[in-house]
């Protein structure tokens, strides 16, 4: 019934996202999707104006670096306005790879309309199962289901109210957001009320809930851009504040102030202090509901910097305290904060000379543990480049961070290099990160060190056709657990390493387009003596893919992709990234044998009303119950249906 329904509405422009865009969400992970969806979609719905924009508002963009933005300024300020993109592109000796990249986001019109505009966006997924309803173990209703109100006004005001539950969960308003953003309040000083967050330095105090890693742009996404405070109405049930910050902006000089008082989910140790803060965001269970906003915190700060010509300079301070005290439990945290208050004080700086930006942060916290993350970008004509260090204490406590880093902002030194360059019509990425855990922890109680390679090679054959290969080498050290003959748990450690190789063929004809994937992944590790012989892993994951965009019959569009993979076992998983209902995607992982498909059809009316449906199922190969050599398939469907309304 449901492909029926699918194929009647792909009789009905696709909302997924560009190829550079599923590019650089593939550093992301599932959880912080909704967020930076948001944002480029509102870049496209709202594009930069090249002859008015400030420094701030360039740095919106992605896949553009600071010295670019400098050099858009100058030409601006030197030889006026630009009279079109194409004037633009030329002035600027832009490449066609970042004109593609960039040019959804940007124009030399201003938008006229300063009315108000409205939109309604309601969401409901569920997954289901031929074995067993999933969702059966909890009282709740199985449906996931968001529903989103903007209200704005151009210059004037913005709004947004925000009400979600997650599968299983018994209340309909299981995790509520809004806020509301004034312009211009009085001159130069805007205000947010209700729930925001702020980007600041390279976010090493704060930053919002979703951060750029290492992915396929290793010079534009690793660094951070500081930016102004922005309303949160999103997904992510973590990491934003709760009350109300006014900025205030005069020429040359950036001041925010700000305070919050959220509630956080908790859980408890015997002595009634808290052990720890649950992230997943559900409440299902009794017990993930007993932990639902237990604990109070409170914190207050400050945000200055200075903006010139040749770049900016910056501070800010952050104090944070918990109603109740935060103890450790045992040498399993030994690291971990602990108590009731906390502070951070941190300068960042953000410069440009020539070619060349130099940018980066230094933080302290209240345990007198220091990070610090430096770097340096350099943008020529025919090579892009950035080398990045950072240093993070094994005690610092940053809650509200997300600065790049291999895992997290602690217990870690590493260097970042990077490069784009283009060879023979070849576009050529490469990315090395190298990083040590200098100080061990309970999980690994000896010091550990990595490292990742990544090489992407693309290149258009024609107007048509584009070639890519993706290359990766991961090294890691790790700990695994082994029983002796004596049954006693014993621990080695091991070099783990992975290899992948990932090619693509892409091809788009107007209304219609095909991408096809490849990929092997090849995980091993050393040979480790033991009592019982040596012991190792070497296992071998395959994955490939077939998409077809079809958008033939204005308005109506459709997406189907077939998915076959075949892996040794969860350890050579493969992942493989997904376009799903507007505003969400999703990076699922997948072991054993089997294949996966799924068709997305959207429709849109008279630019006010789009209807998406998304339907998917995955059947992997198991062992059937009581049998040796008998197999049956397991089959796990899932619905999506999204509504739109905009005025």
């Amino acid at each position: 019934m449901w492909i029926f329904i699918l194929s009647v509405l792909s009789l009905f422009p696709l909302m997924a996202q560009t190829e550079s865009e599923e590019e650089l969400l593939e550093s992301l992970s599932e959880g912080q999707s909704s967020e930076i969806l948001e944002e480029l979609q509102d870049l496209r719905e709202n594009p930069v104006n090249i002859n008015k924009a400030s420094i701030d508002e360039f740095g919106k963009i992605p896949f553009i670096t600071q010295v670019f933005i400098h050099a858009v300024i100058r030409e601006r300020q030197g030889n006026g306005s630009f009279r079109s993109l194409e004037d633009f592109r030329e002035r600027l000796h832009i490449d066609a790879g970042l004109w593609n990249m960039i040019k959804p986001y940007i124009t030399v019109k201003s938008n006229k309309f300063d009315g108000i505009t409205f939109s309604i966006r309601s969401r409901f997924q569920r997954h289901y199962s031929d074995q067993e309803n999933l969702n059966d173990a909890y009282p709740g209703s199985a449906w996931k289901m968001y529903h989103r109100i903007r209200l704005s006004r151009k210059n004037v005001f913005k709004s947004a109210l925000l009400v979600e539950k997650d599968p299983g969960e018994t209340h309909p308003a299981d995790h509520l957001v809004g806020f509301v953003e004034i312009d211009n309040l009085y001159k130069n000083i805007r205000l947010v009320i209700g729930h925001y967050y702020i980007k600041s330095g390279q976010g090493l105090v704060m930053w919002s809930p979703y951060g750029f890693s290492k992915g396929v742009y290793p010079v534009s996404s690793v660094k951070r851009n500081s930016g102004a405070v922005r309303g949160y109405a999103s997904t992510d049930e973590n990491n934003f504040f709760t009350g109300s910050a006014a900025e205030l902006s005069t020429g040359f000089f950036h001041l925010v102030l700000f305070g919050s008082c959220t509630r956080l989910d908790a859980s408890f140790n015997s002595d009634g202090t808290i052990k720890s803060f649950p992230a997943s965001g559900y409440h299902r269970t009794a017990y993930e509901r007993d932990t639902k906003e237990r604990i109070t915190e409170s914190l207050a700060g400050v945000r200055c910097d200075i903006n010139e010509a040749w770049g900016s300079i910056g501070a800010t301070y952050l104090f944070t305290k918990y109603s109740l005290p935060v103890k450790n439990s045992g040498n399993k945290n030994l690291f971990s904060f602990e108590g009731r208050n906390h502070h951070i004080l941190s300068l960042d700086f953000d410069v440009c000379f020539s070619r060349f930006n130099f940018f980066g942060e230094v933080a302290r916290c209240r345990t007198n543990s220091m990070a610090f993350f430096t770097g340096c970008i350099c943008d020529a004509d025919k090579i892009r480049g950035v080398v990045i260090y950072r240093n993070f204490s094994p005690r610092f406590y940053s809650p509200h961070g997300h600065g790049f880093s291999a895992s997290s902002v602690k217990n870690e030194r590493g260097i970042n290099i990077g490069f784009i360059t283009k060879v023979f019509k070849y576009k050529i990425n490469l990315m090395f990160d190298f990083y040590r855990r200098p100080w061990r922890t309970f999980r690994t109680p000896v010091p550990v060190r990595g490292d990742d390679l990544y090489l992407w090679v693309s290149k258009r054959i024609s107007s048509h056709f584009k070639i890519k290969c993706k290359l990766k080498f991961r090294t890691k050290e790790k700990y695994d657990e082994y029983t002796s003959r004596e049954g006693i748990p014993s621990q080695i450690l091991k070099t783990q390493r992975q290899k992948s190789l990932r090619l693509e063929f892409l091809s788009d004809f107007n209304q219609l387009s095909f991408k096809t994937r490849v990929e092997l992944n090849h995980i091993y590790d050393t040979d480790i003596e033991t009592e019982w012989g040596y012991t190792n892993t070497d296992e071998t994951g395959i994955l490939f893919f077939q998409d077809i965009d079809l958008d033939c019959f204005n308005p109506f569009s459709i997406r189907f992709r077939w998915v076959q993979c075949k892996t040794d076992s969860y350890i050579s998983r493969v992942y493989e990234f997904e376009n799903d209902l507007p505003g969400t995607f999703s990076i699922p992982f997948l072991y054993g044998e089997g294949f996966r498909w799924y068709m997305i059809a959207y429709v849109n009316i008279k630019d006010h009303f789009d209807i998406t449906m998304k339907y998917r199922e995955t059947n992997m190969k198991k062992l059937i119950d009581g049998s040796n050599d008998e197999y049956g398939w397991d089959i796990k469907k899932y619905l999506g249906i999204q509504a739109d309304v905009r005025f």
